[in-house]
């Protein structure tokens, strides 16, 4: 949509509208899309607000458990929150995928 491609502008520009964007696109999702919350997690990894980060590759997770992209991701938010055992756990699920 016309709001992604403008969030995935900002970002070089301005995370915060970036991050505003994105929750515009969420919102008028009627179903959740892993792409846009996987942007949205990313910019929230970005800024270091690892909580709202581990939400977001949650949400990944639930829709497609084996996407790496989500589970890496969750792995770095989850570390950067000082949750080194919960991360060490998404590690080892990551792992368990196999090669790429």
């Amino acid at each position: 949509t016309a709001y992604r491609e403008l969030a995935k502008g900002l970002v070089s520009v301005d995370k915060a509208s970036a991050l505003q964007a994105m929750d515009k696109v969420i919102s008028m999702e009627a179903v959740p899309q892993v792409d846009s919350h996987l942007n949205r997690a990313g910019l929230y990894l970005d800024g270091k607000q690892y909580a709202e980060a581990i939400r977001d590759y949650e949400i990944c997770l639930k829709l497609m458990p084996k996407s790496r992209i989500a589970l890496e991701g969750i792995i770095l938010a989850h570390d950067g929150a000082g949750e080194t055992e919960v991360a060490a756990r998404y590690q080892r699920r990551l792992q368990a995928l196999g090669p790429p």
